[in-house]
């Protein structure tokens, strides 16, 4: 706990701050929410009026929706990352990248679709927007817009230092091209030309780019499995390209170590809330730990990747972090890889993240999105996350058994510490 009047700055005492300054501001949204953008929240899908209203309320209050107890600009090099998606899992990170564009550096988005398609009328059918394109571009901003005023997403204006690459194969038949041209068009209403790069000319189908190997480019474009599901070799090294427009400087990438941390990812959940009924996060995440952070997180970064819908089995996402050239990378540069872990169901997808369920989640684009958090939570504390976490070799499981971790709070909320009950429990994985 802080003392009441201490000026030190703390992470206590600079939360308290942006949680006061996060009132004002939320005080100065409802205002100015009179007008268009109250319009537009009344002409979205099924939900979005309803998460407006939910996220006006959340916005208003400081018990609600408090102030993350860091900030950017003296947060350390590991809490501000890039991130990267594909397919569901692209929508996902262009979530990520407008909810916390005050800590994205970069961000490379294959196959997904623009911010609020999934809110806005049209987006969720098979063959709807999200899927083929038509999207309203001009509302998909006052939809931001909108978010921003109601402090629920950090301020667009952050983008425009934020390089980012956008791909998408022309025998890609899930996601249709048009669609990453419409979150092109909408970004660049954000970020400037020079920092925003397009590849839509190779043949690749719904899958990763890579430089080699040997699933051709358009393989797997209308039927097949494995692994040329998952990347093809279109001659474009994807990871390498977007971390390099990142990054600057960006050493070869060179043959990764043999294994992965495994977090127990259900513990970073955040508390419940009536915004959200069900996260549908698996029970665990996976993250690529190069050699040259093994000892200290000093001078690393972090790169969050975000899964295409996937099989709710873990050789199959196993296959995925396996193959995409971001360990390798890692190792080369000192970059640690987190693959947080969507369980998705039945009706949002098996495997997929929310990128439109407002039944699930009414907060679902934003700060408070429950599954955001989750990612979040487990980036507030990286180190420690890590060092909790279990180290096993590639191509093995989650750890058959686990020792739940009892995460201790401060008076305002905030970890404060972390407690490991060695009782060991089973997890059905």
């Amino acid at each position: 706990p802080c003392p009441r009047q201490s000026m030190a700055a703390t992470p206590c005492t600079v939360a308290r701050v942006f949680r006061h300054a996060l009132v004002a501001a939320a005080v100065v949204a409802a205002l100015q929410q009179v007008g268009g953008a109250a319009a537009l929240a009344d002409g979205g899908a099924t939900g979005t009026a309803e998460a407006s209203a939910q996220g006006d309320s959340v916005a208003r209050s400081d018990k609600e929706f408090p102030a993350r107890p860091w900030a950017s600009d003296v947060a350390p090099i590991w809490r501000r990352v890039t991130v990267s998606g594909q397919s569901a899992g692209g929508s996902m990170a262009m979530q990520h990248l407008f909810a916390f564009s005050s800590t994205v550096v970069g961000a490379a988005i294959a196959a997904g679709s623009a911010y609020g398609c999934g809110a806005l009328p049209g987006g969720h059918l098979p063959t709807g927007k999200c899927y083929w394109g038509g999207m309203d571009i001009k509302a998909s901003v006052e939809y931001i817009h909108h978010r921003s005023r109601q402090g629920l997403i950090d301020d667009p204006a952050n983008l425009k230092s934020i390089p980012v690459v956008i791909f998408n194969g022309k025998s890609d038949w899930t996601v249709f091209t048009q669609v990453s041209k419409e979150v092109q068009q909408q970004l660049s209403h954000f970020i400037p030309a020079d920092k925003l790069v397009t590849n839509f000319e190779t043949d690749a189908a719904h899958v990763w780019s890579l430089d080699h190997d040997f699933c051709y480019c358009g393989r797997c474009s209308v039927f097949g499995s494995g692994l040329c599901c998952n990347v093809n070799n279109c001659a474009y090294d994807l990871s390498g390209d977007f971390l390099r427009r990142s990054y600057g400087t960006l050493l070869p990438r060179v043959k990764a170590r043999r294994y992965f941390r495994w977090i127990q990812q259900d513990h970073y959940l955040p508390p419940g809330r009536a915004s959200w009924s069900f996260a549908r996060m698996a029970p665990w995440a996976i993250a690529y730990v190069p050699t040259g952070c093994l000892a200290s997180l000093h001078g690393c970064r972090v790169h969050v990747d975000y899964h295409g819908c996937i099989a709710d089995q873990w050789p199959q996402r196993l296959m995925w972090v396996q193959n995409l050239d971001l360990n390798e990378y890692g190792e080369a540069n000192n970059i640690v890889i987190l693959y947080p872990q969507a369980k998705g169901d039945s009706r949002t997808g098996t495997g997929c993240w929310n990128w439109g369920f407002p039944k699930d989640d009414t907060l679902f684009d934003t700060k408070m999105s429950a599954q955001l958090l989750t990612v979040m939570n487990m980036l507030d504390e990286l180190p420690r996350t890590l060092e909790l976490a279990q180290e096993l070799p590639f191509g093995e499981g989650p750890p058959s058994s686990r020792a739940p971790v009892v995460v201790r709070l401060d008076e305002d909320g905030y970890q404060k510490g972390v407690d490991v009950d060695l009782q060991v429990m089973s997890l059905s994985s």
